[in-house]
């Protein structure tokens, strides 16, 4: 056991920022420290098997929050801890008690020194961080060689896989994926297009989403990608889908040629060729497009440039904005996407927002970030206070407590244990149809199998509660 933990500890110690920690000789600097050759001494190896013992269990009862509240992410980082004190604030606990926050500065090593801090100085039960991608690998490493709970703050939920002590507190977009290729099932959407940013931004949403139609006895008909805001790249792609390009085509396009030129000269105006277009060939029943509502917009306009009078699309979260419905398009009906929020109205009060009047379905387009990271913060909060105020709990226990906490203890809406196998925490998800100048709140899916097939139903819309997102 010493010569396991006293290396890690000692490199962690050394990682204090000078000036910052005064050696106490605590239990946790003798294991750093430990003479590991005094090991082979009976009457010496017993005390200090203690103290790393006594190092590895004891902590103070607080929660450790590492986020660059300076920096380009500042001002998310700082909606973060908005949603973590309102989470306190809601349960009538201290945030600035029970909460030891650091400024990682932006920097990975800025990460790994205040971690250094919260452990020796600070005792913490836990940590929370990991809101770039390099702060969550640094806690994610060092959570498993310390046997540190951390929760992550990050979008990519694989990052956690390495370590069993690491937990995800982020929207899961591979759930939400799947709530959407359920909703097609229900659809009988058999046959799906996949049309992809190629900015990559969008890769491990629609990975999740092929998988999940795959798995749900579905066809990826095609998969294609364009450059968003790129009206060529757009257009060609959709082309390509719907078999209107010339090659394969070549004697059906030069009667079409011949027949615009034709009826350009009848009316005497000028003979575009580009808007020769062939008639497409629609062997789909709909098409996945996770990208924001702008370019659902200009894709809608190219479908119906090639002649596609209906074809249902489906999207995620970044669909979600009044100017989905106004100006209204008849074309987009029927059409569904997939959020992490349900009805604005339904969020707790202390990281609520006003909705637009229109619709408890919009808030005002500035307040969106703000209430998506006071969410994420909310949640984390609300599951470290559950937590680090049971410091009668060794700081190894802290591991299985987590695994076991459920929607009750921590005050949050989910149904049994927050986190899943795979310490990813259950977010409701949800899916909106767009109907006739209104957009309907169709179903959710809280955090299991059972509750997805019991909640998905039809287009009539039972409102569902809950939320988060981006």
């Amino acid at each position: 056991m010493l010569n396991h933990f006293s290396p890690v500890y000692r490199q962690l110690f050394t990682l204090l920022p000078p000036g910052s920690y005064v050696k106490t000789n605590s239990t946790l600097e003798q294991l750093s420290f430990a003479d590991l050759a005094k090991c082979d001494d009976p009457a010496l190896r017993k005390p200090m098997v203690q103290a790393a013992l006594d190092a590895l269990n004891t902590q103070s009862g607080r929660i450790g929050l590492i986020l660059p509240l300076t920096g380009p992410y500042g001002k998310q980082a700082t909606y973060v801890v908005n949603g973590l004190r309102a989470a306190f604030a809601e349960s009538g606990a201290s945030f600035d008690q029970l909460v030891v926050l650091k400024d990682s500065g932006g920097l990975a090593n800025g990460v790994a020194a205040r971690l250094a801090e919260l452990v020796f100085k600070d005792r913490v039960a836990m940590v929370i961080g990991g809101f770039e991608r390099d702060a969550a690998v640094t806690l994610v490493q060092w959570s498993e060689r310390l046997l540190l709970p951390v929760v992550i703050l990050h979008r990519e939920r694989e990052l956690v896989n390495p370590s069993k002590y690491a937990f995800s507190v982020y929207p899961d977009e591979e759930r939400l994926a799947s709530t959407l290729a359920l909703a097609t099932t229900q659809r009988s959407f058999k046959r799906i297009a996949l049309l992809k940013p190629d900015s990559g931004r969008a890769d491990k949403v629609t990975a999740y989403f092929k998988a999940a139609v795959l798995a749900n006895g579905g066809k990826i008909a095609a998969e294609l990608s364009y450059t968003s805001n790129n009206f060529e790249s757009m257009q060609s792609a959709v082309r390509s889908l719907l078999h209107t390009e010339m090659r394969g085509r070549e004697q059906e396009y030069r009667q079409a040629y011949k027949e615009a030129k034709t009826a350009a000269e009848a009316e005497g105006v000028a003979f575009n060729a580009k808007m020769v277009v062939l008639k497409p060939v629609v062997d789909i029943d709909a098409v996945f497009i996770p990208d924001d509502f702008r370019s659902l917009r200009y894709f809608a306009k190219i479908f119906k440039f090639n002649q596609v009078n209906k074809l249902p699309l489906i999207g995620n979260h970044e669909w979600r904005s009044p100017a989905l419905l106004d100006p209204y398009d008849e074309f987009l009906v029927g059409s569904i996407f997939g959020d992490f929020i349900g009805n604005y109205n339904k969020l707790p009060k202390v990281v609520s927002a006003a909705t637009l009047a229109a619709s408890p379905y919009f808030i005002e387009p500035q307040m969106v970030q703000v209430v998506d990271f006071q969410l994420i913060g909310y949640r984390a909060g609300r599951i470290g206070k559950a937590l680090a105020q049971q410091p009668s709990l060794n700081r190894r226990a802290v591991l299985r407590a987590m695994a076991q906490l459920t929607g009750d203890q921590a005050g949050l809406p989910t149904a049994g244990q927050i986190f899943d196998k795979d310490r990813h925490c259950y977010w409701p998800t949800y899916v909106f149809s767009i109907a006739p100048h209104e957009l309907r709140l169709e179903h959710s899916l809280a955090n299991g199998a059972a509750s997805a097939a019991s909640a998905m139903r039809t287009a009539s819309g039972a409102t569902a509660t809950g939320g988060i997102k981006r």
